[in-house]
């Protein structure tokens, strides 16, 4: 175990940063490194569990929970198991898990309250608010504006019967509800209704600074960069004296990039490059800043310089890898590098054998007219559903497809494998047959003779020297076969060469042209 102290110390390290930066996706990852280690390590798991709460993962870190119970006992974890089950609205699953935790610590008095309000009647405003802050986190957007509308409407009745309340009073007792709404409209893709809502709230000019940095900050995400002269004013809003203190360090993360964005966009290149510096000295690992230098540096016309600060970001941090690779193969297509671009794409492990990656990669191969590296894409993903999905649903389409690319390019003898791989998964399969023997035909005579071992009656396949009678037992018989033929279709197919003579010229006599 010595030998892998050295790494586990380090990924402690690297756990203990990324979680003082907010980074728990990062930390996530380094966690799970432990854990393919040593699988039941008790403080490894319940950082696990705190990273999947922090990012919203409460099915996952109840699954955890649950799978551990040996390891992780109930007053060790419980407080994290009441919860998931709270933001999970198993409001009553939470108040017995509560109720049996042995020690009644504060934070936990102060989840049980939560819990029963959750479970009460929503009588009051502020549990319709805080209803619909659960139904949003598990994206039930349509009866979360129902909650928040009921919030409304209970809080102005509620106001309402206070006689020294202003409309004034009511309208900024409602900016909370107001800018959640907003909030669900835009995640709605209704994004005029929420700008207009958002708008409202800031003329408000709520005492709040946290509302009012937040309402600011999605109005310039709904700008992006268009109305930069507008974002540019929002944008002070979200520097007001006291926000470091109501907002966490995700959500100010969040500020700060959509800052270093809009100063992409007003060409304040300085002012950009200063808040990316700040940012990644923050958290190295996150790609998004990185992605924002690079395309400060492509609007500055240096792709080459950007190309190598991908690069440079993927080899130090493969972990974050991904969007990284794809922005790479995008520049590389852009400037006619398709090759290079396939060769990034080949290199994401986890996505190499998506059905979309290997469409792209065929197309992108077959533009550059390299038919044998895109059939090599077919062959790898071919052979990786064979050995992870034998016969299911993908693994037969490919094989298809990849018979079929190879009989348009005229890989016949190639073909040939994959037909018969797929007519042996369905001997009825009578189109897949008819390929098979019209590929053999073209390829391998004898073996198209010898493929069907008897034969029953007659298709004509050539005409250049005597018919050449091709029957097989596996074809249906001429009682039940329907012979509805579209003989064009027939002719234009992959496989099909039969060219028609022409007939002899007869002196004297003028011929027509063939049709067709």
């Amino acid at each position: 175990m010595a030998s892998g102290s050295g790494p586990v110390s380090a990924l402690w390290t690297e756990i203990n940063r990324c979680g003082q930066n907010g980074d728990f996706t990062r930390a996530l990852k380094a966690v799970n490194k432990i854990l393919h280690e040593n699988r039941d390590d008790v403080t490894a798991l319940r950082c696990k569990i705190v990273c999947l709460i922090q990012n919203g993962g409460f099915k996952e870190a109840l699954n955890v929970i649950n799978t551990h119970t040996k390891s992780l006992t109930s007053d060790m974890i419980g407080f994290e198991k009441a919860y998931c089950e709270y933001r999970l609205n198993r409001v009553e699953h939470a108040l017995k898990t509560i109720q049996g935790i042995p020690e009644q610590t504060d934070k936990l008095k102060e989840l049980y309250g939560q819990v029963e309000d959750l479970g009460l009647p929503e009588s009051s405003y502020e549990l319709c608010y805080n209803a619909s802050c659960c139904l949003i986190g598990q994206g039930q957007l349509s009866q979360a504006m129902q909650k928040l509308q009921k919030a409304e409407e209970l809080c102005r009745k509620s106001l309402a019967e206070d006689s020294d309340v202003t409309e004034e009073d009511v309208d900024a007792e409602l900016a909370i509800i107001h800018s959640q709404m907003a909030y669900v409209m835009q995640l709605q893709g209704r994004t005029e209704d929420a700008l207009q809502l958002y708008n409202q709230v800031i003329k408000l000019k709520p005492s709040d600074v946290g509302l009012l940095a937040v309402t600011a900050n999605n109005i310039i995400t709904i700008n992006k960069d268009q109305n930069v002269f507008d974002s540019k004013k929002k944008v002070k809003l979200t520097s007001a004296d006291g926000v470091e203190h109501k907002l966490a360090k995700k959500q100010l993360q969040a500020i700060e990039i959509n800052k270093a964005l809009l100063a992409m966009y007003t060409n304040q290149a300085d002012q950009c490059n200063k808040l990316l510096t700040s940012l990644q000295a923050q958290n190295p690992g996150h790609p998004r800043p990185v992605l924002i230098q690079v395309a400060q540096l492509c609007r500055e016309k240096q792709h080459s310089k950007a190309i190598e600060l991908l690069q440079r970001f993927s080899d130090k941090h493969p972990e974050s890898a991904f969007g990284i690779k794809l922005t790479m193969a995008q520049l590389y297509l852009t400037q006619g590098h398709v090759t290079k671009a396939c060769d990034i794409l080949k290199s994401i492990e986890e996505f190499k054998y998506k059905p979309g990656m290997i469409s792209a990669l065929v197309t992108m191969y077959t533009h550059e007219e390299d038919i044998d590296s895109a059939i090599d894409v077919f062959t790898q993903a071919i052979q990786y559903y064979q050995s992870e999905q034998p016969g299911s649903a993908i693994h037969l389409s490919l094989v298809r497809e990849a018979a079929n690319y190879k009989l348009k390019y005229g890989r016949k003898k190639e073909a040939t494998s994959d037909l018969e791989q797929l007519w042996k998964q369905n001997t009825n399969d009578v189109h897949t047959l008819a390929q098979l023997i019209s590929a053999y035909s073209l390829v391998d005579q004898d073996k198209a003779k010898a493929y069907p071992q008897t034969w029953q009656f007659c298709i004509v396949m050539s005409f250049e020297s005597q018919n050449l009678i091709l029957l097989s037992k596996h074809l249906p018989s001429p009682d039940t076969m329907s012979f509805k033929v579209d003989v064009d279709e027939l002719e234009n197919s992959h496989g099909a060469t039969y060219i028609r003579k022409k007939a002899a010229k007869v002196v004297g006599e003028s011929q027509p042209k063939e049709q067709g």
